[in-house]
């Protein structure tokens, strides 16, 4: 499965995708428990399930993340390593936004009929 957010990210052409050929091996839902417990938390506060979140890491020493839809998100270990909470709760609130957005644009045609 962490090759088919590499997929994503290489057609979607994120930043992230650096090196996606060299991370198929990486394991979904890599992130320490305490990262992917905001991104749940964040998740649950905005009145939707949490239960399906998925947080992996990536290496990398940049500060980043991504959302790549359906409730599955990548952050750097840059981001894990800064130790930051105040800034991983903005970060993951950022990709939450993606994630609801994208969702929104999924089910709009649905609404229309």
């Amino acid at each position: 499965m962490g090759g088919l957010i590499c997929q994503f990210l290489r057609h979607s052409n994120h930043p992230l995708m650096t090196g996606c050929a060299t991370a198929k091996s990486s394991k979904l839902g890599t992130a320490p428990p305490e990262v992917t417990t905001v991104f749940r938390d964040l998740t649950e506060a905005s009145g939707r399930d949490s239960t399906s979140v998925i947080v992996s890491e990536r290496r990398s020493p940049t500060i980043n993340a991504a959302s790549a839809g359906g409730s599955r998100f990548i952050v750097t270990s840059g981001l894990v390593e800064t130790g930051n909470r105040c800034l991983l709760i903005g970060v993951a609130a950022h990709e939450l936004a993606h994630d609801r957005s994208a969702t929104s644009r999924r089910l709009a045609p649905l609404k229309r009929v």
